[in-house]
């Protein structure tokens, strides 16, 4: 299987693998997320926490 890998900016950390998948009538990308990457913030606390420049992908 050919898949991409995405890693974090900051420290190249494994963040999630794309690959194609059979289902394209859900958009014909599968991903494999590495759920100890995530860390939810919430929207009014991202500028204090050093996230204000994603805001704008949230809004």
């Amino acid at each position: 299987m050919v898949r991409t890998e995405v890693t974090s900016r900051a420290g190249d950390r494994h963040l999630v693998h794309i690959f194609e998948d059979r289902l394209k009538d859900r958009g014909g990308l599968g991903k494999c997320i590495n759920s100890a990457s995530i860390n939810f913030v919430l929207l009014g606390e991202m500028e204090a926490k050093g996230y204000g420049y994603l805001t704008s992908y949230v809004k």
